[in-house]
């Protein structure tokens, strides 16, 4: 339990590091993003309350008012040697569902939402290899969670480029 929660933390500090006013078009604090197909890395120092890492991340809003759904980060952080999945959520979700992601070829992953900030709710996992494998043969992955209303939301994530900067993240040192 203790392993878990302490993964759970440094998830959800890696999104902040990862996420910072990140948009899908140019990531803060990088002048010079990394686009591989639809994912954008970024690595960032441990700061004194942040984890630090090397991430590719994604960011989903909706076409019509650019209200962000989904934001996702997956990569490495100091002292983990499989990689994480860290997640925002929208403000207003149910959260006893937690969030599912599903991905063809693996068994689709449950876990718990850690929290609720201001900014969104937070999410993350170490990814198993059988999922993490899984990842790279797919051209897309499900992202489930429920609303407030307890209906759920299905959000497809595109796995355009993701085993290449995924492959180039990990080749990268921790800063």
């Amino acid at each position: 339990m203790k392993t878990l929660r302490r993964l759970l933390s440094i998830a959800t500090l890696a999104l902040g590091v990862a996420c910072k006013g990140a948009h899908a078009t140019e990531p803060a604090a990088d002048p010079d993003p990394k686009r591989f197909g639809s994912w954008i890395a970024k690595c960032e120092a441990p700061q004194e309350d942040q984890q630090g890492g090397c991430f590719i991340l994604q960011e989903l809003v909706l076409r019509e008012g650019g209200q962000r759904v989904l934001q996702m980060a997956i990569g490495y952080v100091p002292g983990e040697d499989a990689p994480i999945a860290a997640l925002s959520l929208p403000l207003g979700m149910s959260l006893p569902a937690g969030v599912v992601m599903e991905v063809p070829g693996a068994d689709a992953m449950h876990f718990p939402v850690e929290r609720c900030e201001p900014s969104g709710c937070r999410a993350g996992a170490r990814l198993e290899p059988a999922f993490l494998s899984a990842l790279a043969k797919a051209k897309q992955m499900k992202v489930r969670f429920n609303d407030a209303k307890r209906e759920p939301i299905e959000v497809a994530v595109s796995l355009e480029g993701f085993e290449a900067g995924l492959s180039a993240i990990k080749s990268k040192p921790q800063p």
